[in-house]
């Protein structure tokens, strides 16, 4: 039983049959993986605090959950289920990778500084969430045309593989040691 069909025997008396991914009503899709989210959230969070705790290298640890994203690369070539078990644990490497980075702006700025710099890193973000799905969607459309669509995806995962050692190489290029920023407030 997969878990968007217990959720519904929860709030139904008959549970709907399981049916195919469909991108126009993606419900059932989307609640199977939120669901195993949930749980690998909470593994990753688990794992990434025992980590620190005795390893006192947050850069270590953000290394290892870019590499965990590297698999999904191999989404479009395996089964249905080892796709979602690869998105999954791209997923999860992006919760423990984001925690991590939150926490750099605690560990390197003082607190004053640290609320209008996670600010201006969100909005960054944001503006990053509203171009990639335009992007995203004139790559698939033009392959689509072309009758391939799988070498669309394909791209997308490569990108999506690399973002993270990309920015991991960026943000050592701009903090090799997570020192703490000397910051004088200035009144305006």
């Amino acid at each position: 039983m997969v878990f968007s069909d217990l959720v519904a025997r929860l709030f139904q008396k008959d549970a709907p049959p399981r049916h195919p991914t469909q991108l126009d009503s993606p419900g059932n899709d989307l609640c199977d993986r939120y669901g195993l989210e949930q749980y690998r959230r909470l593994a990753a969070g688990i794992s990434d605090e025992a980590w620190l705790d005795r390893h006192p290298a947050r850069k270590t640890s953000m290394f290892l959950f870019a590499l965990c994203v590297v698999p999904i690369l191999f989404a479009t070539s395996v089964g249905d289920w080892s796709a979602v078990l690869l998105i999954g644990l791209a997923g999860a490497a992006h919760q423990a990778w984001s925690a991590n980075l939150y926490s750099t702006a605690s560990d390197m700025f003082p607190k004053n500084a640290v609320a209008s710099l996670i600010g201006i890193g969100s909005a960054a973000g944001s503006v990053g969430g509203m171009i990639f799905p335009i992007v995203t969607g004139v790559l698939l459309d033009k392959f689509q045309a072309n009758g391939n669509v799988t070498a669309g995806y394909s791209i997308l995962f490569v990108i999506c593989a690399f973002a993270y050692l990309v920015a991991f190489a960026l943000n050592h290029l701009c903090a090799p040691t997570f020192e703490l920023v000397p910051f004088e407030p200035r009144n305006l």
